[in-house]
């Protein structure tokens, strides 16, 4: 009996992006590595949109400030306090 497919995963590796961040695991539609400062763009563009935001703040954008001195700090801190933890 052969056993169900599975969606085509990637391991990455050691692979490494431009920027030279690690990438873990890539797919067709997704690339999943650690966050950096370079992501405040992304992450702003994100917490802009108001169905992301439907569930976490009622719909409510997070200040670019907020992520910037608040947010992305303290999921980098994670990275260097907890080996292995990441979201």
């Amino acid at each position: 009996m052969t056993p169900p497919s599975s969606p085509k995963l990637r391991r990455c590796d050691g692979r490494r992006l431009a920027v030279g961040v690690e990438v873990f695991l890539e797919t067709e539609r997704l690339r999943l590595r650690r966050f950096t400062m370079d992501d405040v763009d992304n992450v702003v563009a994100l917490d802009s949109d108001p169905e992301v935001m439907r569930y976490i703040s009622g719909g409510l954008p997070t200040p670019r400030e907020e992520i910037e001195t608040d947010f992305l700090p303290a999921w980098l801190s994670y990275y260097e306090r907890f080996a292995g933890y990441g979201f």
